[in-house]
């Protein structure tokens, strides 16, 4: 007899779902800030008060990070609590975290480029929902 489980191929096939719907809010809500920001010049006036460009970005990509460390600590004790990949969890958890993490940081550097193909004119919350909706397109 053939012993295998069935909930392992049904996870396997949603798994890129579930990892993704995760990080829509925040790539939707990264993206806002960025629009906002070009709107109004934040850059600009933060040189003119002395902040240089590379401790703009250095503190853009703190709190990127930040905000994804948190997120995917939240998305891999969820993952834990609710018993989903129970042989990746008893074999090496740290590998499934560090997928998750990587993934998030690797959308930061996605955003950054979806970004910069949005034009200043546009409305900041119509650049969130295109850029969104590009990175989940992206994807599949």
């Amino acid at each position: 007899p053939d012993f295998t489980d069935e909930m392992e191929h049904i996870l396997v096939a949603i798994y890129s779902y579930i990892i993704i719907s995760n990080f829509l809010v925040p790539m939707y809500s990264f993206i806002l800030r960025l629009q906002q920001e070009n709107q109004v010049g934040m850059k600009k006036h933060l040189n003119i008060l002395g902040l240089s460009f590379k401790a703009q970005t250095l503190a853009l990509f703190v709190s990127y990070t930040a905000e994804i460390t948190i997120l995917s600590v939240l998305i891999f004790s969820l993952i834990g609590l609710g018993g989903l990949f129970k042989k990746s969890m008893s074999g090496c958890p740290l590998l499934l975290f560090l997928f998750i993490w990587i993934h998030g940081i690797s959308s930061f550097g996605f955003v950054f480029m979806i970004s910069s193909l949005v034009p200043r004119s546009m409305f900041p919350k119509v650049a969130g929902m295109w850029g969104t909706l590009l990175y989940f397109g992206s994807t599949f």
